[in-house]
């Protein structure tokens, strides 16, 4: 093949040296898809990721012409190079159309009380006569989860994934068979162990340990740049970036001194199981010394992906980006003796009101932006981002804080797309160095 004749732009990264190997697949006259064959070497000075569309383009003179459009389906790894899986467009399309509960040995006082605490009454807001919390103890809590699929026990964090083969057992009596057979119909379930006195306390924070395990395990699914943390090339499959783990809206919990059990229902489109069985998600591992803020990155990017709108995705994709931030700083762009020559210059003839108004805009001068920050925060931890991808990331929020004002624009799909791939880029790195520096 003539390398210099062809060309793969993977987004708006040209890796014409690199292709040894093109073959189209044609079904009658409509071009389905392509395989592509890459020298590795060639992804270790750019910066890849696989989510972006790719085009391979011929040299015909002095112009270069589309011969395929289309997206990254798979990577693989093999001996003779980097195995690229292409499919047209048509994938795109295809992924786009795609109460109640019972206890036993828990008093009924205890009941009303979790039932109060579920419909938003503070604990230091229920006084009822002769109860008492208690006493504590450990707790199992364990839900069923749909999108996953595993042969063996794996933990993420602090939670234990279970197999079909280790399916819970219910106690007899527990709860009425409609949500019995929501809990029993799963494949897969999630257990963690707690300390609570109650119930409803060990619930709340059971699911919320398994909620940043789901969310940190699709957040490592869908990292799809080119090469892992630490520089290592990573097996990828397009169909692992669409994964999404969720459990389902039954939660088991046990307490293990006085067998207390609670079952309980607390209130999609079709996605593909999320393949865990392969070894390669488990870098980085996630670790446990989590800053809540890094943790709510984790939840917040999830619900990025969770949302069914592009507003609500956006929101929660900024959501996690001032999380990333928190705590973090940045150059200023204003010198104190600058800020109040500006200050002075600003009121310059304005009345008492206006000139309030003024400095009380001129404030948010004194420190970096938030954008100024994640790109900090991204050289801190040596994350890498093109200039394309920031510009990017400014024209996401710019929509989105236009859209807070009044304005009807919504956010390109393509732009959200790498967005939540950059985000997503950003929190794997940072678990990435929490991981390194705990070893």
């Amino acid at each position: 093949m003539d390398h210099v004749a062809m060309v793969l732009r993977v987004g708006n990264v040209d890796l014409g040296n690199a292709m040894h190997h093109f073959e189209v697949h044609r079904e009658g006259n409509d071009v389905t898809g392509a395989d592509v064959v890459l020298d590795p070497a060639s992804l270790q000075d750019v910066i890849i990721d696989w989510i972006n569309d790719v085009r391979i383009l011929e040299r015909q003179g002095a112009t270069f012409v589309p011969q395929f459009t289309g997206l990254v389906r798979g990577v693989d790894m093999e001996s003779d190079g980097l195995h690229i899986r292409l499919t047209s467009r048509k994938l795109a399309l295809q992924e786009q159309r795609l109460g109640g509960g019972g206890t036993l040995n828990v008093t009924p006082v205890e009941n009303i009380v979790s039932l109060l605490r579920g419909g938003g009454v503070a604990a230091d807001e229920i006084n009822i006569a002769g109860y008492t919390p208690g006493p504590i103890e450990a707790w199992e809590v364990t839900v069923p989860v749909d999108g996953i699929r595993l042969s063996a026990e794996t933990e993420i964090g602090t939670v234990r994934l279970l197999p079909d083969s280790e399916c819970p057992t219910l106690p007899m009596g527990l709860g009425p068979d409609t949500i019995r057979d929501v809990f029993n119909g799963a494949d897969v379930w999630a257990r963690v162990f707690v300390t609570a006195s109650t119930a409803y306390e060990a619930e709340l924070s059971g699911t919320d340990e398994i909620d940043l395990a789901l969310a940190w395990l699709i957040a490592r699914a869908h990292y799809s740049s080119a090469l892992l943390p630490g520089g290592q090339l990573q097996h990828y499959e397009r169909e692992r970036g669409r994964s999404l783990a969720t459990r389902r809206d039954v939660v088991l919990v046990h307490g293990l001194q006085t067998h207390r059990y609670s079952l309980r229902t607390p209130n999609t489109t079709p996605r593909p199981q999320l393949e865990l069985d392969l070894q390669d998600l488990s870098v980085p591992q996630l670790p446990v010394t989590l800053s809540p803020q890094e943790r709510e990155a984790v939840e917040a990017w999830r619900r990025a992906v969770q949302e069914p709108n592009s507003i609500a995705q956006t929101a929660a994709l900024w959501e996690a980006v001032e999380f990333i931030v928190a705590g973090r700083t940045a150059p200023q762009t204003f010198s104190v003796v600058e800020l109040d020559a500006l200050r002075a210059r600003a009121i310059e003839g304005l009345n008492e009101r206006q000139s309030d108004r003024v400095l009380t805009v001129l404030e948010q001068l004194k420190g970096a932006s938030l954008l100024s920050r994640l790109r900090q925060a991204a050289a801190d931890d040596g994350v890498p981002v093109t200039e394309e991808e920031w510009v990017t990331l400014r024209r996401v929020r710019r929509v989105r804080n236009h859209f807070a004002h009044g304005a009807r624009e919504l956010p390109e799909a393509s732009d959200l797309r790498i967005a939540r791939a950059i985000v997503n880029r950003l929190i794997v790195q940072r678990v990435h160095k929490l991981a390194t520096a705990s070893r």
